[in-house]
């Protein structure tokens, strides 16, 4: 029928479209999810936490979020979102 009251996510390849388009209202707000890359550090040579942290140093993370997300997110520096009651600014990454 045309009508929509509420969408909770707009899949990330229609926000243009949807943000371009006067019947609706966009609005983007911080949320918890969160993407991650997991490795085995059970076995060479992710063992060694210094390679680890040379590893995790090396990603650029907003190039990722500019071509796989449509450059929507932010690069998070926790697992707690900021408008969490437990986020803190002083917890180190790494």
């Amino acid at each position: 029928s045309g009508d929509l009251d509420i969408i909770t996510v707009v899949p990330r390849k229609d926000v243009t479209r949807v943000k371009g388009d006067s019947r609706y209202v966009y609005q983007e707000v911080p949320g918890l999810r969160c993407y991650e890359l997991r490795i085995n550090n059970s076995k060479p040579p992710f063992d060694n936490v210094h390679l680890r942290r040379a590893l995790a140093f090396a990603i650029d993370r907003q190039p990722i979020i500019d071509s796989v997300f449509f450059g929507i997110g932010t690069v998070a520096d926790s697992l707690i979102a900021p408008t969490q009651g437990a986020f803190s600014a002083r917890t180190p990454v790494f």
